[in-house]
């Protein structure tokens, strides 16, 4: 065999090695079809004061748990969060449950930095894997997803101007999205919204419904009950309204409040997705951001929520996510995108879950053969797996000797 033989096997040995690596992976032009033809329709037909809500209710609404100091230590704090599920692979949140504001910008909560290097255009990308295996992803008190594969903060790598000469900062876009590495099975609980693509679905006077896993304070104001019920779903319904302020919020912001005032969202709740809900389809338009819960002396008729309009990230979404609002948007961003295999990761979702709905029926006495046999097979095809990989490594390593 010559050097430029050996070369090119080595090369294409190398690609085929590759190709089985991490990779992100939007929608594909079929999946994203599909969705459109089943996002936000229910398989079955925190918020202050507001009232508990059956997962049912709404399957699209996740917990977001993302955990601060030493991995290790027995004892640390977390963020609790809302997100949204717009596909089995993809949540959007707020940003502020993954970075604080500062003066150079948003500082992600674990570094405390906001490094330049991580922007992809406009946007922030987090794909440390030491810093994501802090995120779970929890539904109906279950863990369904964690380790998710990448976090992106939309538009905090470009400085905005709020109003007219203000000093231009980083810090006003307040919407993620979570990559989950694996697919979340859909069920009666668990289950997609569907995206806005336009920011008339919030103009004023739009009525929407919200959904949040937050803390519940005795009063306005007030400190939450310390035994919380963080990842209990509540409810309530708002109203968007143009608030007086002294600047003209930007269109990718819009306010809302509960037309009763009898409900607010608080701690918990941030991240979350107000939606709409039109001929049997459930669509989300905003992003829950800010919230007057926790201002001392704040009653619940002054209560006014924050919310990032979906409609106005939409293009956005659909670039990073797959996730666009036609067919020919979705060209437009991956034509002739193909989605590539990943190898399993036993991080992600835990296996319990995985094989629920599959043992449904099955007598008592036969769920632990079953579950084990299932187990085996997977523990298998790990080993299987890595035996390629270890393969494919050492024969590169003896043909890159041969062609020394």
């Amino acid at each position: 065999m010559n050097r430029f033989s050996v070369r090119t096997l080595s090369v294409s040995l190398l690609l085929l090695f590759l190709s089985l690596s991490v990779n992100c992976d939007p929608l594909t032009k079929d999946e994203n079809e599909n969705r459109l033809k089943t996002c936000g329709k229910a398989i079955q037909s925190k918020v202050y004061q507001g009232r508990e809500a059956a997962q049912s209710e709404a399957p699209w609404s996740v917990f977001v748990n993302v955990r601060r100091g030493d991995l290790k230590a027995t004892q640390y704090s977390s963020i609790a969060c809302t997100g949204t599920l717009v596909s089995s692979r993809h949540i959007l949140t707020a940003t502020h449950c993954f970075a604080e504001i500062s003066d150079a910008g948003w500082d992600t909560i674990i570094e405390a930095t906001h490094d330049p290097s991580n922007c992809r255009g406009n946007d922030y990308v987090i794909e440390d894997s030491e810093w994501l295996k802090r995120i779970r992803v929890v539904s109906n008190k279950k863990r369904i997803a964690r380790h998710p594969e990448r976090v992106t903060l939309l538009g905090t790598c470009i400085p905005r101007q709020i109003a007219s000469g203000s000093r231009a900062a980083y810090t006003f876009d307040d919407i993620a999205i979570i990559d989950l590495y694996e697919e979340v099975e859909f069920n009666e609980n668990i289950h997609s919204a569907c995206v806005s693509n336009s920011t008339i679905e919030n103009k004023n006077g739009t009525e929407l419904e919200y959904f949040g896993f937050g803390l519940n304070p005795k009063a306005a104001g007030e400190a939450p009950d310390p035994a919380g019920k963080t990842g209990t779903l509540r409810y309530e319904n708002i109203k968007v309204f143009k608030k007086n302020y002294i600047f003209t919020l930007p269109d990718y912001y819009f306010t809302a409040a509960n037309p009763e005032h009898k409900t607010v969202t608080c701690q918990g709740d941030s991240g979350g997705g107000s939606v709409s809900r039109e001929d049997g389809r459930t669509t989300i338009v905003g992003v829950l951001s800010q919230t007057t819960c926790h201002v001392v002396g704040a009653s619940i008729k002054n209560a006014t929520e924050l919310y990032a309009s979906v409609g106005f990230y939409a293009e956005t979404i659909c670039e990073h996510t797959g996730i666009c609002a036609s067919s020919d948007r979705h060209e437009k961003h991956h034509k002739d995108y193909v989605r590539k295999a990943k190898p399993i990761r036993t991080t992600e979702a835990p296996k319990s879950r995985r094989l629920n709905d599959q043992m449904q029926g099955i007598p008592d006495g036969k769920r632990k053969s079953v579950g084990r046999r299932r187990n085996g097979g997977g523990a298998r095809r790990r080993r299987s797996f890595q035996g390629i990989v270890l393969s494919c490594v050492l024969f590169l390593k003896m043909i890159l000797r041969m062609n020394m």
